[in-house]
């Protein structure tokens, strides 16, 4: 198989090292699941892969050069504390990423985050963006404990997590589980970027703090763009949906944007195809905006000749377009057949 191709990987519990280079350029490579053991990852090892989050195994104490350079999808990365160092460009063009932490004694090379341009869009400048991350949970526990939570072991239970919201008898909640962090983000947003999903943690925080549902984070989106760019399983998706009908029946949904954010990151076209799944259930009468939708995908990137969305995405989206418009004239004529 060319590796132009290769999507999906699995690997075997005792596999220890991912050499360089391994997949880079692995440009469909959507999932990839790394085992705890793995103690070292080379430079370039995904070098402009394709997925949307990824996990890093807790031994991995470097994050050696140029390791997802040019990952356009990538929005999260998920580290332990016990990170030392991260070389130069190990980030560069990961144009998408948003949610990441770094302990406060790791060294960061000063190109790590080259060209990150969301996270540049809030900080301006490559020193901030680190000196902002590594303080990013400082008074926010909540918050920590749903980025930290896949490397509790065992894991942590929902009922640890209710133990840790409620601060008094009378049932009272931690305040801080309605803040937001550095980049915007309340615990739900958090957990909605997770690489590991629990429906019953889900339950939990919208019980307790309901209200992020429709929080806004820096780049003004919400927890369910997260759910769906990172192919929660459906059950999460479906709960999240039932909830904004149920707490929040009339919130408006900003659709375009959403549908921008994912043509912008390249995201798999099934993922897409998720999203306007998911308007359709929750605004089957919204008007997506095709033509605006597709001129600022047909822009070109800052500095190149190169179209922000890929042309695989681009037909996708043209495809919708066309079948919507489609739609509604058949709509629009049997309306005056009957009329």
């Amino acid at each position: 198989m060319s590796k132009y191709k290769l999507q999906e990987v699995e690997f075997h519990e005792g596999l220890r090292e991912i050499g360089r280079g391994a997949f880079d350029s692995c440009s469909a490579l959507n999932d990839i699941h790394l085992s705890d053991g793995v103690e070292r990852i080379g430079c370039h090892a995904f070098s402009c892969c394709n997925f949307a989050k990824f996990r890093c195994p807790p031994l991995v104490t470097t994050i050696h050069a140029d390791m997802f350079n040019g990952c356009n999808n990538i929005f999260s990365l998920e580290f332990t504390e016990s990170i030392i160092q991260i070389e130069d460009q190990a980030f560069g063009c990961c144009y998408s990423l948003r949610n990441i932490a770094l302990a406060m004694n790791t060294f960061v090379e000063e190109t790590a985050f080259n060209y990150c341009m969301d996270l540049l869009h809030i900080f301006d400048t490559l020193e901030a963006i680190v000196n902002a991350l590594k303080i990013r949970f400082a008074g926010l526990p909540i918050h920590g404990k749903m980025y930290y939570k896949s490397y509790y072991n065992p894991p942590m239970t929902a009922e640890e997590i209710r133990n840790t919201i409620i601060i008094d008898e009378n049932g009272e909640r931690d305040p801080t589980g309605l803040q937001q962090d550095c980049l915007g983000m309340t615990p739900l947003h958090i957990l909605a970027c997770s690489t590991v999903h629990s429906l019953e943690l889900y339950q939990l925080m919208v019980e307790k703090y309901p209200e992020n549902l429709i929080v806004e984070d820096a780049w003004g989106a919400l927890p369910l763009l997260y759910a769906v760019w990172g192919d929660a399983p459906s059950e999460i998706v479906q709960f999240l949906v039932n909830s904004y009908q149920s707490h929040y029946p009339n919130h408006e949904f900003d659709w375009n944007d959403m549908v921008i954010t994912l043509g912008k990151a390249n995201a798999p076209t099934t993922g897409i195809q998720n999203l306007l799944n998911v308007q359709q259930m929750l605004s089957p009468i919204y008007s997506i905006d095709w033509d605006r939708i597709l001129g600022e995908l047909a822009e070109r990137v800052l500095g190149s000749n190169k179209p922000v969305a890929s042309p695989k995405t681009f037909c996708f989206l043209t495809r919708r377009s066309i079948v919507t418009r489609v739609n509604a004239i058949g709509c629009y004529a049997l309306s005056r057949c009957h009329g």
